[in-house]
């Protein structure tokens, strides 16, 4: 595993710092749509504030998992080297996570322009930053399920790739699936029950929830063992699908007719 990330925080380094602009831009694209939800939404109440622009940022780190996990497809098949990163002496979800790892850490500085220029409009726009108290260990918490669960829908998605080939159509439907359900505009909690049962089948809504309840009185405890269970039966199903869809494409001759 050590190696798989060496490899691809060398490869992804040099990726961002060839199209640095890209990388940028794409941020700052994600920043005025937060800031138009802001000015509409989220102004008065500086905790509502904090909880939209957490939500917000567990929405994007969500979206870098998926589609880099979708992307693999696509771009390995045009390059023909899908093959290859099948045939690596490593296991293919090692390599798959490696991949996803790698990325979220480079990742991470345009995370931070997006959460410096956040905070700063908000401070421009004459507000106080106050930040609440956060039970910040359940806010790692809802990170990490929220990491494996949007791993697990990423291999899905591979596996479902493999099959129907041009797969955009899906994974941009379920990018504002999962917004609605991150708690970026609203807590899930005080929605229908239709609405949660709705949350509680995408990967990011359950992180939505305990990232919710980290920033009020009481704990986030009771929702431990259910989004445990929730995050491994999407890594399960992630890893039944992707191997389903590798083995149609292998047996199709598919691997390679995109």
């Amino acid at each position: 595993m050590r190696k798989i990330l060496q490899a691809y925080l060398y490869k992804y380094y040099w990726e961002q710092r060839y199209y640095l602009p890209n990388f940028v831009f794409e941020v700052l694209g994600h920043l005025l749509f937060f800031l138009g939800l802001f000015t509409l939404l989220f102004q008065p109440d500086p905790t509502r504030f904090l909880q939209g622009l957490l939500g917000f940022l567990l929405w994007m780190i969500s979206l870098t998992i998926m589609y880099e996990s979708a992307m693999l497809v696509w771009e390995d098949s045009l390059l023909g080297t899908l093959e290859h990163v099948y045939m690596s002496p490593h296991p293919f979800w090692q390599i798959l996570l490696g991949r996803m790892v790698a990325n979220l850490i480079l990742h991470t500085g345009l995370y931070s322009i997006f959460l410096v220029g956040a905070l700063g409009t908000y401070r421009l726009m004459g507000h106080t930053i106050h930040i609440p108290p956060v039970a910040w260990p359940w806010m790692a918490f809802s990170v990490a399920i929220l990491f494996f669960a949007s791993w697990g829908m990423g291999l899905i998605l591979f596996g479902v790739a493999l099959v129907v080939k041009r797969a955009g159509s899906i994974t941009g439907f379920l990018y504002w699936v999962l917004f609605f359900t991150s708690g970026a505009l609203f807590s899930v909690k005080e929605q229908p029950r239709p609405f949660q049962i709705l949350a509680w089948t995408t990967p990011i809504g359950p992180a939505g929830m305990v990232m919710a309840d980290s920033l009020r009185p009481g704990s986030p405890m009771p929702l431990l063992l259910p989004s445990l269970l929730h995050t491994c039966l999407y890594v399960l199903l992630g890893f039944v699908v992707m191997h389903l869809g590798l083995h149609y494409a292998r047996k199709t001759g598919k691997m390679a007719r995109y």
